[in-house]
């Protein structure tokens, strides 16, 4: 037997639970399938609290069953806070749960209570039948579901993306640029030598990882460097590389420049690689 809490009544009980100190309850609405019993909404009467109980009149009982119609048909159990108290069965709680699975139409009760006991959130479950004979389980197994079908979109994924890569034209001046910047700067086990093209081809310029928490693009023009500036700052990684990265630019030879892009706190930038990939298939030579 398990219990399952749709993701949206979960959280709004949560949420309930952090700004009330006191004890609150309510009526917990769903259905069960085999062994699992599904929590897919609530239902919150007026009541009277204090810090050690909460009380529903029988008048505001009648006055629920009217506003509510059919929807109290859905009802499968209870659920009570006990503020800042740890999550724990009462002597209290247990008459009222044998009161309310008495009044109930269906086989089983379920009984939840809930605590942000050291400002942590706790839940105990609890389950209730009534046939063959009257008995309990106590410490329920939960889970939380979110409300995305996944095989809809996994279907939907495999439909209409397409990965693709750009095919790999090496150059004779880019395969030497490769070579003087392994015998002059570094050698190839430090680095991971990316090789970026445009609409028309490759174009001439070299980007690696230097570790993983710097990105460099080397010996590019004023032109692409203003190109790369303005993608890098303006595209989908704008708010990061602006926030989180230092961009840093070395005049290099006949006209040309290094940039330099590293983490301000030496976090993994290496997911950026297929940003930075996007950015050359748009910028010119």
């Amino acid at each position: 037997m398990e219990i399952c809490f749709k993701r949206k009544v979960y959280d709004e009980l949560h949420y309930i639970l952090k700004k009330v100190d006191y004890e609150w309850g309510v009526y917990l609405l769903g259905d069960v399938k085999e062994d699992l019993i599904i929590i897919d909404d609530y239902i919150m009467p007026k009541q009277e609290s204090d810090f050690g109980s909460l009380d529903v009149s029988a008048e505001e009982k009648v006055l629920m069953r009217k506003k509510y119609g059919d929807k109290c048909l859905k009802i499968v159990g209870h659920l009570h806070s006990h503020g800042r108290i740890n999550a724990f069965w009462s002597s209290t709680d247990l008459k009222h749960q044998i009161g309310h699975i008495n009044t109930m139409s269906r086989n089983y009760g379920v009984f939840v209570v809930i605590s942000k006991h050291n400002d942590k959130f706790v839940i105990k479950c609890k389950v209730f039948f009534k046939e063959p004979f009257f008995h309990q389980f106590d410490d329920v197994d939960y889970f939380i579901q979110n409300e995305i079908n996944s095989e809809k979109l996994d279907k939907l994924i495999k439909e209409n993306i397409e990965f693709v890569t750009i095919p790999n034209k090496i150059s004779n001046k880019s395969k030497n640029k490769e070579k003087a910047l392994f015998n002059g700067f570094v050698t190839q086990s430090d680095f991971d030598i990316k090789r970026y093209f445009n609409e028309g081809g490759y174009n001439d310029v070299v980007f690696y990882f230097d570790g993983n928490d710097k990105a460099i693009f080397t010996e590019i023009t004023a032109i692409q460097l203003s190109q790369i500036n303005d993608e890098l700052l303006n595209g989908s990684y704008g708010d990061y590389i602006g926030n989180e990265c230092i961009m840093d630019v070395k005049r290099v030879r006949n006209g040309l420049f290094d940039l330099i892009i590293k983490s301000k706190n030496g976090e993994d930038i290496y997911y950026l690689e297929s940003y930075f990939n996007n950015i050359f298939c748009f910028i010119g030579d």
